[in-house]
């Protein structure tokens, strides 16, 4: 198969529907009207495009890269996760994408540089590392909730 060439597959367990090698979902009969059109994708609060199936009547939202690798990645590993291996959440061609445990996909992402969980480098942190060390040792006899007041947090 030529890289460049789109192949498009049925959705398993949804008959009117076909997804293709390079990501892209398409009805075989939109709108009942017989007629083929790809889907528009939408993102969803964690930013995977996703499109909107629908069954006797029951729509159903579905994240494109579980589609893909569900009809074109054989997991005989049963391992539950769908790994982005280049990180770009909307890249959701066959090649990109790999079946994973959690532990191997968050190993991916801090290995990577797309997540990093630790100390000040965590987008959560509230104070830094000196803060914490001035915390600790610094306020000897002071109440905690006067403390927190202090930096802000609880």
């Amino acid at each position: 198969m030529d890289n460049n060439e789109e192949v498009w597959k049925d959705i398993p367990n949804w008959k009117r529907y076909q997804v293709s090698n390079k990501g892209n979902v398409k009805s075989l009969n939109y709108n009942k009207t017989g007629k083929q059109r790809i889907l528009k994708t939408s993102l969803c609060s964690m930013g995977y495009p996703m499109v909107c199936l629908s069954v006797n009547g029951k729509a159903k939202s579905k994240r494109v890269h579980r589609i893909v690798a569900e009809t074109f990645i054989s997991n005989p590993e049963g391992k539950p996760n769908i790994n982005h291996i280049n990180g770009i959440k909307t890249d959701n061609r066959v090649e990109n994408l790999e079946w994973c445990t959690q532990k191997e996909n968050i190993r991916h992402a801090v290995d990577t540089g797309l997540f990093s969980a630790t100390g000040e480098n965590n987008g959560m942190c509230k104070i830094t590392k000196a803060d914490a060390m001035e915390i600790k040792y610094g306020h000897q006899g002071m109440k905690q909730k006067d403390i927190a007041e202090i930096y802000g947090i609880h």
